[in-house]
């Protein structure tokens, strides 16, 4: 949804704009293309995505100023560069193509990796691998339960059929998986469950989405693109509070969906949800 995206990022075609989840480098590269005099602020935890968002990036020089960093860390990332207030903040949530393709960490039940999900720092916290040594069955049940949505005895079996086998690759995760279901989209659950988990995501963002606001000019606007239920729902939750605060005005009263020549191209996009909240 870059079209949709840039359409509501920019409110001065000559500000300063913050792509909190850079990725490979896709907004910020349409941002700068479409507004010649804006300029880009690019964070990603990932060092890898980094790498090629900069190559990709190298063209327009100096208008992009590129961190890696946790996005809840904005504050500080803003204090180094010199600058109190921004213009836009955008966010696009979960982990990126690229990631799951190529970055043989054991984020997709279709590849046999090793079960790492670690998107930032690696000596920073547990691998999946590690963390699931670590968990009693009635621990992995309530993480299936709260992060992946499943519930009733299916989270039980799944929880004891997991911590039976200790899987140490996504391989053999979708293998012990696949003796309890064969709903691929039970499997897709349980690997985000354990990502969101791996990497406190549903911690950061919600740190992120209290602070954003404070680094926010006025007429200044957050958009935030979620793929989860859990997080739209912390994102729309978010947005509504700081609205009867008086800090935002909604500018989406429901979420924007994928167009459906977007979803045609990319059948990802199906779950797509964009909300955008203006800084008053």
């Amino acid at each position: 949804m870059v079209r949709e995206a840039l359409e509501f990022w920019v409110s001065d075609p000559a500000g300063v704009y913050m792509d909190l989840t850079l990725g490979c480098g896709g907004h910020s590269e349409a941002l700068l293309a479409k507004h010649p005099q804006a300029r880009g602020i690019g964070v990603d935890w990932d060092h890898e995505s980094l790498a090629i968002a900069r190559e990709r990036l190298a063209p327009w020089g100096s208008r992009i100023n590129l961190r890696q960093g946790n996005f809840c860390r904005i504050g500080e990332i803003l204090t180094q560069i010199g600058i109190s207030r921004v213009n836009g903040f955008l966010f696009d949530l979960g982990p990126s193509t690229f990631q799951i393709l190529h970055a043989s960490r054991g984020l997709s039940y279709q590849k046999d990796e090793p079960l790492d999900m670690r998107m930032g720092p690696t000596e920073a916290s547990l691998s999946a691998a590690e963390l699931l040594e670590s968990l009693s069955n009635r621990e992995l049940e309530s993480l299936l339960m709260e992060f992946g949505e499943i519930h009733g005895g299916l989270a039980r079996r799944l929880a004891g059929s997991i911590l039976r086998n200790r899987p140490k690759t996504s391989g053999d995760l979708t293998r012990v998986l696949s003796d309890v279901t064969s709903h691929r989209g039970l499997w897709a659950r349980c690997f985000a469950a354990l990502r969101i988990v791996v990497n406190r995501e549903m911690d950061n963002l919600e740190r992120l989405l209290k602070i954003m606001p404070d680094f926010l000019a006025p007429g200044g606007r957050i958009v935030g693109i979620s793929f989860h239920s859990l997080e739209d729902r912390r994102v729309k939750n978010s947005f509504r509070k700081a609205c009867a605060g008086g800090v935002l005005k909604l500018l989406t009263k429901k979420p924007i969906r994928a167009a459906p020549d977007e979803i045609r191209a990319n059948p990802k996009a199906r779950s797509c949800l964009l909300r955008v909240a203006e800084k008053i």
